[in-house]
């Protein structure tokens, strides 16, 4: 009986200390990588959702700072949406920092964020528009444009952006007011034409997965000192950084171009890097990349480096 009543009162102190636990993941290895001998494949998604369920319906709701969701080798039949939704409702409130949901692709054009989380609500108070999010991560989430657009101009502290497979975007604006941004990241994302970026301090772009962007931009002033641009899809990334990035981006000092389509030669350059002291610019994988290609044009980075200390070019073969 004694150990049973120190059992209890451990119990219920554990209990009162998780219901106020800030970071909340959820997915396969958490979950279910101490049963996998025990559980046949087709029934994880469906116990993934459930403990899922079992614990976040056990949490106050309060104090979360990480909510991460990763419910992708879950099937149809093993998520209500309508619970993920209060989940979202629920948990994500002022004072967290890091959001992540993964879903399943069958719904990339299916699951609707709810977009009660980006605005104001009289009855519920505060929503996304006083939330201090440092990663925002969307995978195989059935977004708009504007509504991507409207959340991201009101977290005003988002450091990171990782949109995949979220297939109802064409347009992507990053607004200035973003001053925070750093790394931005967008995979498989099939409808995406055009990516404007006008966030100030942005040093990582990654673009690859999804068709050729029709229209690419960086806004017009960028106050990095160091600027990362890979791409798989980009078909003149390394022209616009050349036409482009000696007048958007005057403070560079390090600049590392990486594509593997890029298929316009680069183009010559009529203003200066004042500053570039790094340059690395990495090149295809495979024959198919070169033909064509004149690599010799690259030389109109070297005449525009003034300062250039280092040249690194790496061609894949």
């Amino acid at each position: 009986m004694r150990d049973a009543a120190r059992a209890a009162c451990v119990s219920r102190k554990f209990l009162s200390y998780w219901r106020c636990y800030p970071n909340l993941s959820f997915n396969q290895e958490a979950l279910v990588a101490h049963r996998q001998p025990l559980l046949p494949s087709q029934y994880r998604g469906k116990y993934i959702f459930s403990k899922t369920r079992h614990v976040l319906e056990n949490h106050y709701g309060k104090g979360v700072k990480t909510l991460k969701l990763n419910l992708s080798i879950c099937s149809k039949e093993d998520i209500d949406t309508g619970l993920v939704d209060g989940w979202l409702q629920a948990f994500v409130k002022p004072g967290i920092t890091e959001l992540s949901l993964l879903l399943p692709r069958c719904y990339a054009l299916e699951y609707n964020f709810p977009y009660s989380l980006l605005s104001w609500d009289e009855e519920f108070g505060a929503t996304i528009q006083s939330l201090h999010l440092a990663s925002l991560s969307l995978h195989n989430v059935g977004i708009t444009e504007d509504e991507l657009g409207f959340f991201l101009s009101s977290c005003f502290d988002l450091e990171r952006l990782d949109l995949s497979n979220c297939n109802m975007i064409a347009s992507l604006k990053i607004p200035r007011v973003l001053h925070k941004l750093r790394i931005v990241r967008i995979h498989a994302c099939r409808a995406l034409k055009t990516v404007v970026s006008n966030a100030p301090n942005l040093s990582t772009i990654n673009y690859d997965g999804g068709p050729p962007l029709l229209s690419f931009s960086l806004g017009d002033r960028l106050e990095t000192k160091k600027l990362l641009m890979h791409s798989m899809c980009m078909e003149d990334m390394i022209g616009y950084a050349g036409s482009d990035l000696p007048c958007i981006a005057p403070n560079l000092e390090t600049l590392v171009l990486s594509t593997f389509c890029e298929k316009i030669n680069a183009r010559r350059m009529t203003v200066k890097f004042q500053h570039l002291k790094r340059l690395v610019i990495c090149l295809g994988r495979g024959a198919k990349f070169s033909e064509g290609h004149n690599f010799f044009s690259l030389a109109c980075f070297l005449h525009a480096c003034v300062v250039l200390e280092t040249f690194t070019l790496r061609v894949s073969a």
